[in-house]
């Protein structure tokens, strides 16, 4: 069965059947493996032909793509049927309408070392890494209207294989999270004339207490009303739509940040999610942290209200005590 988007026809959101993704190879139990390596695991070095060729690589310098320390390349069991040319458009009745589910879904993988924590990435590792993830975003953003960056880090937060890798999914429609936020920022920016995301910026610098920490170029801060324990937001100060920035000194502020997660929460599962503006569109970009500390339930699931037992104040304090010295 073909991917396929198919929208809810009383809130309009859109979910994608993909039948094909259950055959997806998982070494996840109870736990992950405590190994350094596996022979089955197709981001390890040496089972390159286990997935679709090399996109894009970074290697150590002087040395060539077989030596490779961040390497993306096209999801073998993706979400979206590859197909950038063809022209988007719902079919359907009123009550059952969709669409086939084209894009491009692709894997970045930041670590030879099976089974390693985003935090044992050395500095450069760390750059390099975040310099694909821009790359493969200007590229796929010319024949995409949204491209979404995301890493599900651990079982608990959906992750299949231990071994520590990124995606990239691009769609030719923009998904309905963010169509919500870009009716919060215009409706802000129609009250105000202000982008909502500059003035947190200035507001959150001011009240000081769910400030994590800020370099000259962002700022990391607890959200007023964080739905989940420990979140965090990653802003750049300039307002830009994409990686229209340092890229070197957003992975800095990504590294120090993950590592004062690590101090505080451990291995901790997480996701982080990346919002860009899409095509046409305005949308101040941002990074949310979320660890996996709680499962949503009824309220949540039901009242779309989520229920949060760390306040963010306390959150913030928590981290920026375990910060690492710049």
């Amino acid at each position: 069965m073909a991917n396929e988007f198919r929208v809810d026809p009383v809130t309009g959101d859109v979910v994608i059947i993909s039948t094909g993704r259950a055959a997806r190879p998982t070494d996840f139990i109870d736990k992950p493996p405590e190994v350094s390596s596996t022979a089955s695991c197709p981001f390890c070095p040496g089972n390159e032909k286990i997935t679709p060729p090399t996109i894009s690589y970074r290697a150590p310098a002087g040395m060539g793509e077989s030596d490779w320390h961040t390497r993306c390349f096209d999801n073998k069991f993706s979400a979206l049927d590859h197909d950038e040319k063809r022209p988007f458009k719902w079919t359907g009745t009123a009550l059952f309408f969709g669409s086939p589910a084209f894009g491009k879904h692709e894997v970045v993988v930041e670590t030879r070392a099976h089974g390693a924590p985003m935090g044992s990435l050395t500095e450069e590792q760390f750059a390099d890494a975040f310099e694909v993830q821009k790359e493969r975003f200007d590229s796929l953003r010319k024949d995409f209207k949204y491209v979404l960056v995301f890493q599900n880090y651990g079982k608990d937060a959906g992750a299949s294989l231990s071994h520590l890798h990124t995606q990239i999914a691009a769609f030719p429609l923009v998904p309905s999270e963010v169509r919500r936020k870009l009716k919060g920022v215009a409706r802000y920016k129609k009250a105000t004339g202000r982008c909502i995301y500059c003035d947190t910026v200035k507001a959150e610098r001011k009240a000081g207490e769910r400030m994590v920490f800020e370099t000259q170029d962002f700022a990391v801060i607890c959200p007023w009303a964080s739905a989940f324990k420990y979140q965090t937001m990653v802003i750049p100060k300039k307002h830009v739509g994409g990686y229209d920035f340092p890229v070197r000194a957003f992975s800095g502020v990504m590294r120090r940040l993950i590592l004062a997660y690590e101090k505080v929460l451990g291995s901790v599962s997480y996701n982080y999610v990346v919002h860009v503006s899409p095509k046409g569109k305005e949308l101040h970009f941002h990074l949310d942290f979320l660890p996996k500390l709680s499962t949503p339930a009824g309220v949540e699931k039901g009242a779309g209200i989520y229920i949060n037992s760390i306040a963010p104040e306390e959150a913030a304090k928590a981290l920026r005590e375990a910060l690492p010295p710049e």
